[in-house]
């Protein structure tokens, strides 16, 4: 687990170093009381860093009936391979989006769903189940792009190479994907390194020769491919093929950036001979979407509609949702010192603590998507834990405990069941390199001779004066 003191001391004084290297100020005073007031404790007034805040990371809902219940669409090979590949039972907005968008009738679909929610897994999953039943069961060799996986950086891109090995390997070369983007060698590449992934295509020259069924790429090297007469021949051999467009990292695309790809997406199709309506377009993010579930619904949908053209019926909205907290009745327990914490297994800590009022009401607000301050959290071991416990490191333990703490038997988890750390910009604190007016705030200087620069560590509105060093 990470420790809070590194986030909260560690942090803001690496970060006061590297503002003060670029700001480049020579004055060692000024730079030792910058140095200070910005690499103060996360938290602090000054501190370039919030205090740590709590996130909870509970459990996805689990599709009801598992691998035994997957919809009529998924061919029984598909079922297999993601059984294979996936370490744990299928997710209900997994198993949704695969039946949406393996219908024969085109839908698209887009997914909204925390970090750590499977959204890969379930474009994957249709895109695998297109390629098995487009090839026989695996059997038959795939020329010509059936899918297309968009990203907005390069790093996503070689992010999927392991995982999409892992999952074509299996079948010998005869389904492939290609990563495509600035990076790709133009070929070819040596026969010996071919040989060691066949489901992958190496270089520019293979791919224009054999184009394979699963084109992963970025929106700069898709415009080239449209008009670029060397990739020609990738056009001409997916003329008709091309059933799948996948948008991962959607809510990256706003404002002038979304209405290129709006427009992108209309010229593919036509580029590969498709009606811009039938192509089933998948599209993933963990922050699109704002209010009540219905609300939400309903913005997901017309964002995809503005987006790509479909018709209104044909797209869906998947939401994922996060399993039932299901505690115990409240009890008033005996506190617990800080030091026994640790040695406790996880039923046990399920038992010592699962029941306690102050801990349940800090899980339902971690479970409806609520953000703890740690010191809050400080506050609340502390009226936890026996009055020997040193507090700092008692609520360490006790964040520990319940992270934890489990119920293996009845399949519950209580608390945080896995914990992230987060910190935000501290309020009220810039740093500025200015003169006396930026915008609608003024800053006044002090009244000393030169007065080219100011530092401020606070900027207040235009009513007062800065503070300036």
């Amino acid at each position: 687990m990470l420790e809070i003191e590194d986030l909260a001391v560690d942090l803001p004084r690496r970060a006061a170093s590297a503002v003060l290297s670029i700001a480049g100020c020579k004055s060692r005073t000024l730079r030792r009381t910058l140095n200070n007031r910005l690499g103060a404790p996360a938290g602090m007034s000054g501190s370039l860093v919030a205090e740590p805040v709590l996130e909870g990371a509970y459990p996805w809902r689990l599709h009801p009936d598992g691998w035994e219940s997957l919809p009529d669409c998924v061919h029984s090979d598909t079922g297999q391979a993601l059984q294979l590949r996936m370490s744990y039972p299928p997710y209900a907005h997994q198993v949704e989006t695969w039946a949406l968008s393996c219908k024969p009738e085109p839908a698209s679909v887009i997914v909204s769903s925390g970090t750590g929610s499977g959204k890969t897994e379930c474009f994957l999953g249709a895109l695998l189940n297109h390629l098995i039943l487009a090839s026989d069961g695996g059997r038959k060799m795939l020329t010509g792009v059936r899918g297309l996986m968009l990203y907005p950086l390069n790093a996503l891109i070689n992010s999927q190479q392991e995982r999409l090995s892992a999952w074509l390997s299996p079948f010998g070369g005869r389904l492939r994907y290609c990563l495509y983007n600035g990076l790709t060698p133009e070929g070819p590449v040596a026969e010996a390194e071919r040989r060691k992934t066949p489901e992958q295509v190496l270089d520019r020259k293979a791919l224009r020769v054999s184009p394979p069924p699963l084109l992963v790429t970025n929106l700069t090297m898709l415009e080239y491919m449209l008009v670029r007469r060397q990739d020609a021949s990738i056009l001409e051999q997916s003329r008709g093929l091309l059933e799948y467009i996948i948008l991962d990292e959607v809510h990256t695309y706003v404002g002038a950036q979304a209405a290129e790809l709006a427009l992108l997406l209309r010229r593919v199709a036509l580029a590969f001979g498709r009606d811009p309506r039938t192509i089933r377009v998948i599209a993933t993010s963990a922050t699109v979407g704002t209010g009540e579930r219905r609300e939400q619904e309903a913005q997901l949908r017309q964002f995809l509609r503005d987006l790509t053209g479909a018709d209104p019926g044909a797209v869906h909205a998947v939401i994922g949702d996060r399993a039932p907290l299901n505690l115990p009745a409240e009890t008033t327990v005996d506190k617990v010192a800080g030091s026994a914490l640790a040695h406790l297994s996880d039923e046990t800590a399920w038992d010592t603590l699962a029941s306690t009022p102050q801990l349940q009401r800090i899980a339902r607000r971690l479970h409806r998507g609520e953000r703890i301050r740690w010191s809050e959290w400080r506050a609340i071991a502390q009226g936890t834990l026996a009055g020997e416990t040193e507090i700092e490191q008692g609520a360490r333990a006790l964040l520990a405990a319940c992270a934890r703490a489990n119920a293996l038997t009845e399949g519950r988890h209580f608390c945080l069941c896995g914990s992230t750390y987060l910190s935000e910009p501290s309020p009220g604190c810039g740093l500025a390199q200015i003169g006396p007016v930026q915008g609608d705030r003024v800053l006044k200087p002090p009244p000393i001779g030169r007065s080219e620069k100011y530092f401020w560590t606070d900027v207040t509105p235009a009513t007062n004066a800065a503070h300036p060093f």
